[in-house]
């Protein structure tokens, strides 16, 4: 990977929707450049996918929350399997520290985030949660 192909990757996690003809435009390169150079990127896993960042509180999820675990040994895999059926649930880290994971959940009402939790403390694999509510979120 290049500095073109960095250039690239990063106005696309800017705008998913930078048509190739604008990234032709403003790295002034030819449109068959950025068509071969993000297919390469896409088939090296470099780009996995085109998202977007949606605003969760207009969709109905104004409960969003961190829940800290800690786990079992080695039980990581086995448990993050079961929480990720959670539709609820957007990201599980699995890190060093105090906390083995901190995972990001976002509800629409208290008593989901309540449900959610208690079934996560009757997992075997759970001996110690801790649950922080997020006030607010800024991005770069």
């Amino acid at each position: 990977m290049d500095i073109l192909d960095e250039a690239i990757v990063k106005q696309l996690l800017k705008d998913a929707k930078t048509t190739y003809r604008q990234l032709s435009k403003d790295l002034d390169i030819s449109l068959g450049t950025v068509n071969k150079r993000i297919k390469r990127l896409e088939k090296e896993d470099v780009i996995q996918k085109y998202s977007i960042v949606a605003d969760y509180e207009k969709l109905g999820y104004s409960v969003e929350v961190l829940i800290f675990l800690k786990i079992s040994q080695a039980k990581f895999d086995e448990l993050s399997k079961e929480i990720l059926k959670s539709e609820n649930v957007h990201i599980i880290f699995n890190m060093t520290g105090d906390w083995d994971a901190i995972i990001l959940a976002r509800f629409k009402e208290k008593q989901e985030l309540s449900k959610f939790v208690k079934w996560l403390q009757k997992s075997p694999y759970v001996k110690e949660s801790n649950t922080r509510l997020i006030f607010e979120t800024l991005r770069r």
